[in-house]
């Protein structure tokens, strides 16, 4: 199940890439940015700003799921199986689903379109979502598909995942992105529905096999922005050695808030606002005094 797929991308991974994101994540993270990959099934998502009011898409459904209120399309969630036919049947694209099954053969037909990109930026394809090891079959078979077409790969990974569905993904990945979100389990817990001991043991065993790994921490104001909470990462971070070749700090961003009322789902995190540049610098300082190799951004 695919969330999305998008050609063009500069900050996930090295050189241009096309991005896959995969439907379907084990995390609740409060800030997430992309919602509409949480959920493993399809989902609609509705654009009001787009919408002229035609009734189109009222007319298409045949579970009564849609109606107008205040001219604006309102969703019975109840109701709606994502059948598509109102997405189909709007002429502005107002209505979108968000979800779609594709083989291996699909993603990778997209995939080599930017094949000449990929060579000429030492780019290529990163597995994201949602969760690639939470499709650990699928995405094992897509990254070894890329390797057959000489396409580098890579996954951003939460690494929340059994073992041997996270193993079978990183042995597969010519790089992995691994996200940090916080040291503490009880805090890890509080903000995003899990304890961080699988995803911990998950990135100690990930270095100590030598594939090449990028450290990836989001700042996130009131979880982990705090001096205490950034010199233990930066401990933790030393800790794993030379294994991790780089450590991307990225500076929450509110870009995923609209995308909640869009998918009918309330959001808990709407009154953040993004580190300033300035702050930023700041923390990549701090990890750099650790004889880390630091940035600001992916």
């Amino acid at each position: 199940m695919i969330s999305e797929i998008q050609r063009y991308c500069i900050h996930d991974g090295p050189g241009v890439r096309t991005v896959v994101f995969l439907k379907g994540c084990p995390l609740r993270c409060r800030w997430c940015a992309n919602p509409e990959a949480i959920s493993f099934r399809p989902e609609l998502m509705v654009l009001d700003e787009q919408c002229i009011g035609c009734g189109r898409c009222v007319a298409a459904c045949t579970r009564g799921a849609l109606s107008f209120e205040q001219g604006c399309v309102t969703v019975d969630r109840s109701r709606c199986d994502a059948c598509g036919d109102c997405a189909a049947a709007c002429p502005t694209a107002s209505l979108r689903i968000c979800g779609t099954p594709m083989s291996v053969e699909e993603v990778i037909s997209v995939a080599a379109r930017d094949v000449p990109y990929y060579r000429n930026s030492g780019g290529g394809v990163t597995l994201s979502g949602g969760e690639p090891a939470a499709q650990p079959c699928f995405s094992v078979l897509l990254l070894k598909a890329l390797r057959d077409a000489g396409i580098h790969s890579a996954i951003e990974t939460s690494g929340c995942a059994p073992a041997e569905h996270f193993d079978a993904i990183a042995r597969e990945a010519d790089l992995v992105l691994f996200d940090l979100k916080h040291t503490d389990p009880e805090v890890h817990e509080e903000q995003t529905g899990i304890p961080n001991g699988g995803i911990v043991d998950n990135l100690k065993r990930l270095v100590g096999t030598g594939k090449p790994v990028v450290l990836r921490i989001p700042v996130v104001p009131g979880v982990n922005d705090g001096m205490g909470e950034l010199v233990r990462l930066a401990n933790f971070a030393k800790g794993l050695g030379d294994a991790v070749e780089r450590i991307d700090l990225l500076p929450y961003h509110r870009f995923g808030v609209p995308k909640y009322a869009r998918l009918g789902m309330p959001s808990r995190f709407n009154g953040a606002e993004p580190p300033p540049p300035e702050r930023m610098e700041e923390i990549a300082g701090l990890f750099r005094a650790y004889d880390l190799k630091a940035r600001v951004g992916g």
